[in-house]
């Protein structure tokens, strides 16, 4: 039996730990970004003279036809097309060719290789390109239905049959709506709309800015106590009978001025506010008395007047 050496060169500066961790490390750092990449969805924002359809493009399983339709939409190029189909026979609407003149538009890329053997099935609300074999380039459809079993292949011809692409996550209603318009027949197009539903851009779906909050309106001292004065007048006849002006009491126990409401002539009473306290005046409470706090009436007041 022949013998088997291992000739081991040992690093001498080798730290087992310190390696480990950097190992950790790297691996922490990458789950993030594809945690981060996964999370990061490209949603699409088609603009339309019916309404609005937010589409989601779908990752990795056609990323040519993906591509694809990234180009023409970065390009400009569907805007201001049209949906020329409205198909309710076929159970999709069809867009991205022609222009309101129904007049084609020239392709601005080569066209590609059609992914559908390796696409998601053609279910409702999903989005596939509009073409069969090898000449797929700017129109694109949408399901109204499950196509699955004629659009997935082409049963006829045995071939791959339409690359899914994307799917609606909002405005199905809008697409439904689109495909009920009365329609004609135009030279070799089927299910023409009688009034041309325009495309009137598509692009990235960017969330608008959330309007900044109001800045709290500052009541001050001054107008919860009129406030309070005036309900306590309607509230409380027999205590305060007649409306009357406020005015402002210095007291020497107080380093600021009472804001009063008083004297009322019949009761002898008079009402005021300082520093945030409410206080009442006259022989039902024997003098001075601090009945609560300005705020807690104010609200409750408020509150009151909006059940109203």
């Amino acid at each position: 039996m022949e013998k088997c050496i291992l000739n081991l060169t040992y690093n001498l500066d080798f730290n087992p730990y310190e390696t480990m961790t950097k190992n950790i490390f790297i691996i922490l750092i990458y789950l993030l970004l594809q945690t981060n990449l996964q999370a990061k969805e490209e949603i699409i924002l088609i603009s339309t003279s019916m309404g609005d359809i937010k589409i989601k493009l779908l990752d990795n399983k056609t990323p040519l036809t993906k591509e694809n339709f990234l180009q023409y939409m970065q390009s400009g190029f569907y805007n201001d097309t049209i949906f020329h189909r409205a198909d309710r026979a076929a159970m999709i609407i069809q867009g991205g060719g022609y222009t309101a003149d129904l007049t084609l538009k020239t392709p601005l890329f080569p066209a590609i290789k059609n992914e559908a053997l390796d696409s998601p099935s053609n279910t409702r609300g999903t989005i596939a390109m509009a073409a069969r074999g090898t000449i797929i380039q700017s129109q694109f459809f949408i399901n109204l239905t499950d196509n699955s079993r004629h659009f997935d292949t082409d049963f006829f011809a045995n071939q791959a049959g339409f690359a899914v692409f994307a799917e609606v996550i909002e405005g199905m209603d809008i697409v439904e709506q689109i495909s009920l318009v009365k329609t004609k027949n135009v030279g070799v197009l089927r299910r023409v709309p009688l009034e041309p539903i325009i495309i009137q851009k598509i692009d990235f779906f960017v969330e608008p800015e959330a309007e900044p909050e109001p800045e709290p309106i500052e009541i001050s001292d001054k107008t919860k106590s009129e406030t309070l004065f005036n309900w306590a007048e309607e509230k409380f006849p027999e205590l305060f009978p007649n409306h009357l002006e406020s005015f402002e009491l210095t007291l020497t126990s107080s380093e600021t001025p009472f804001l009063v409401r008083g004297i009322y002539p019949t009761t002898q009473n008079y009402m005021g506010t300082n520093n945030g306290d409410v206080f009442v005046f006259g022989e039902l409470w024997n003098g001075l008395a601090k009945i609560g706090k300005l705020n807690t009436f104010y609200e409750m007041i408020i509150k009151e007047e909006n059940k109203k």
